[in-house]
């Protein structure tokens, strides 16, 4: 253990910071995943009414984000666009040469630092997963 008073040894922080750049948040986590799942199994299907009401409220909306505010919003189509704001949902691919994340587009540059490559890898076939 080092000094309190001292700055830590440089390959500790450096381990703190693979740790920390490397954490997977839980929703990635296969226990999660099957809970999530299991919850989506049981949840009773959403009525004809209903399914029509969010079809009518969601017509004519596009989704535009700002990088630089890091935001995402939808506007209606006789709305105006506000400045900085570009069309899409601002939403990229990138893998690891195993698997594939959709990220925020302000987030790539942080993604591409640690080794993830651009783009979705593409498996052909029924058994060529891995």
């Amino acid at each position: 253990m080092w000094d309190q008073f001292k700055d830590p040894p440089k390959t500790f922080l450096q381990y703190i910071q693979i740790k920390i750049l490397t954490r997977r948040p839980p929703h990635c986590n296969n226990k999660y995943k099957s809970k999530l799942s299991k919850i989506a199994k049981n949840r009773k299907p959403i009525s004809s009414e209903t399914r029509e009401k969010l079809k009518k409220q969601s017509y004519g909306r596009s989704c535009y984000y700002n990088e630089k505010e890091k935001k995402r919003i939808f506007i209606k189509d006789v709305q105006t666009i506000p400045e900085g704001y570009i069309k899409g949902k601002g939403t990229c691919w990138v893998n690891n040469g195993k698997e594939n994340f959709s990220i925020n587009v302000w987030e790539k540059e942080d993604y591409f630092r640690r080794g993830y490559s651009k783009g979705r890898m593409v498996y052909v076939g029924k058994n060529n997963k891995h």
